[in-house]
């Protein structure tokens, strides 16, 4: 077993300081032996042998590794429904945000969390829904459902098949409503993922 790993890494050296058409298999005093110089042995043909996918940021390469990572907002109630079948395929939470148009502390969320680039970021790796429940009796189900109260409201939904649970963005702090910080978003984010 010894000897089959020590010519493993010397075919690993090999193929990486030569061509793997100049590889060749020798018998020199009754060992074998591989080298890149021509002998009365057999040419070795070596074969890809980094089995870890490329890095990138194709959207291929995200489906084979089945990584998430997407900027994408769905909308109301049947955004969530696609948001349900992206977080099966993708095994990954949604992150659902409750707003009206008109709360000017969904504004403040937004502006001071949500589309900051370090917020962008972190809720690119979850499937996000945005749901106005004045949009429509079932976006008004679902958010008193969910029990719902005001706005903003944040749920995450960890799995698929698993119920919303509430977080909360914004804390009130010497009688003003406060966006929480980056890093409070981020552990929430990577904690369900």
């Amino acid at each position: 077993m010894k000897l089959l790993c020590k010519y493993a890494l010397l075919i690993v050296f090999l193929a990486n300081t030569s061509s793997a058409k100049n590889i060749y298999k020798c018998n020199i005093n009754g060992k074998v032996v591989f080298t890149d110089r021509a002998c009365n042995g057999k040419n070795i043909e070596l074969k890809n042998i980094n089995i870890l996918p490329s890095i990138n940021n194709s959207t291929d390469n995200q489906a084979a590794n089945n990584v998430y990572d997407s900027n994408a907002w769905y909308y109301d109630y049947r955004g969530y429904n696609k948001a349900l079948e992206l977080s099966k395929k993708h095994g990954v939470p949604v992150f659902i945000y409750f707003q009206a148009d008109w709360c000017k502390y969904c504004r403040k969320l937004e502006k001071e969390l949500f589309n900051t680039s370090g917020g962008k970021s972190i809720l690119s790796k979850v499937i996000k829904v945005k749901i106005t429940p004045e949009n429509g009796q079932a976006e008004d189900r679902f958010f008193k459902n969910l029990g719902g109260k005001g706005y903003p409201t944040i749920f995450i939904q960890k799995t698929y098949d698993s119920s919303p649970k509430e977080y909360y963005l914004m804390s009130k702090e010497s009688g003003f409503w406060q966006t929480k910080q980056l890093s409070y978003l981020s552990s929430l984010i990577y904690s369900k993922i």
